[in-house]
């Protein structure tokens, strides 16, 4: 394998293979996309293998990425930890970065293979045992979204040395706020944005709705995003008696004018890291109530920016969203600062410049003992 060059302005660009545990629409694939996207070509030069042809795939390919495809999934294949082995050593890959767990363990296999240094990004709230038992066996370097999930990291045994956090950035000059509302609808417009899988919860913002409907009878909403649930929640609509005033619409590809038509978003869910759609809502001037779990308490200032209630608890969700409601003015300050927040601390360009200096370092050797002290720092400067 080549040395890794020492600097990011080297005329030889750091070779990454990209390997994702799944190809849909999601917080995972956008993470990717931002980063392929705006890593500089003259720096670093990336390969994807995922597990399977999506419009994610497509997308990849507008990056100027080669993709390849293998079966990597919970059901582990020899094949696809080939593959991965395969393309390391046929293009000189300097470094694995690995997102979700079924790629981890492909990643980290290929990489002990072949001798190749493995990051793997863990996007959700805490480690799985998947996630912890291969790093534990072949001691990948660990990048976490938010400071909860480092914690837990910790607590079950994780070396600090081997542990970084780069938190997710939004591109606050494509999520901008509505610039007028004259000629808008005076019904205010409450929101879910995300898929609907069981560990978001969309339930609970439907049943929240009904309890919202009840007091601010004008009120309307919106399902933003598609999945295995979709049938059941239509279901639940009607049977709450709101299927007239929910509009459930799918998949957009538009997403930051899907925000600005919202006065306000609920995220359910039942396990988050740092969700994209709390930051994009904000950067849109959208207040968000939102579940307190996993790493969304570190985004949202609870009674400036937006609200936390428990997990699972609609008539708190429900009680939020209508003292919030219940001013415009107040929904338009807090919309203002939740901007700002966004703005002062979760830049994408940041975000980027971070991963690419983890990218580096852990070419570079500086995830083993040696390093540990500069993969300290980075951490620091990423908090």
């Amino acid at each position: 394998m080549r040395v890794p060059q020492a600097s990011a302005d080297s005329a030889v660009p750091l070779r990454v293979l990209v390997v994702t545990g799944n190809a849909i629409v999601g917080g995972m694939e956008s993470h990717v996309l931002r980063l392929c996207e705006r890593l500089p070509r003259s720096a670093f030069e990336s390969i994807a293998l995922v597990p399977f042809e999506s419009a994610f795939t497509e997308a990849l390919r507008g990056c100027g990425l080669r993709v390849h495809v293998a079966p990597i999934g919970e059901k582990l294949r020899w094949h696809a930890i080939q593959y991965a082995a395969s393309l390391v050593r046929e293009h000189d890959i300097d470094v694995i970065h690995a997102h979700l767990p079924a790629a981890h363990v492909v990643a980290a296999l290929a990489g002990s293979v072949t001798r190749t240094p493995v990051l793997a990004t863990i996007h959700a709230m805490h480690l799985s045992m998947w996630d912890l038992e291969v790093h534990r066996l072949t001691a990948t370097h660990l990048c976490f979204v938010s400071e909860a999930a480092r914690a837990h990291a910790l607590a079950v045994g994780v070396q600090p040395s081997r542990i970084s956090v780069v938190r997710n950035g939004i591109d606050t000059n494509r999520f901008t706020p509505r610039t007028a509302r004259q000629g808008e609808p005076v019904s205010p417009v409450v929101g879910y944005v995300g898929r609907l899988s069981p560990e978001k919860n969309p339930a609970l913002f439907l049943r929240a709705a009904a309890r919202i409907h009840a007091h601010v009878p004008d009120a309307r909403f919106v399902v933003v995003g598609d999945g295995p649930l979709r049938a059941e929640l239509e279901t639940l609509a009607a049977t709450l008696g709101i299927d007239d005033d929910v509009t459930f619409a799918g998949e957009c590809s538009d997403m930051p004018a899907r925000y600005r038509a919202l006065d306000l978003m609920l995220l359910t869910s039942w396990h988050e890291g740092t969700p994209l759609a709390i930051l994009e809502a904000m950067a849109c001037g959208v207040p968000v109530v939102a579940t307190d779990v996993g790493g969304v308490a570190e985004l949202i200032v609870s009674g400036t920016t937006g609200a936390l209630v428990p997990p699972g608890d609609d008539a708190q969700m429900a009680g939020r969203a209508c003292e919030l409601l219940a001013s415009r003015a107040m929904l338009a300050r807090m919309g203002e600062r939740a901007r700002e927040h966004v703005r002062a601390r979760f830049s994408i360009d940041e975000q980027v410049r971070a991963t690419g200096a983890l990218l580096r370092d852990v070419a570079q050797g500086a995830n083993q003992s040696a390093g540990a002290g500069s993969t300290r720092a980075f951490i620091t400067r990423a908090m």
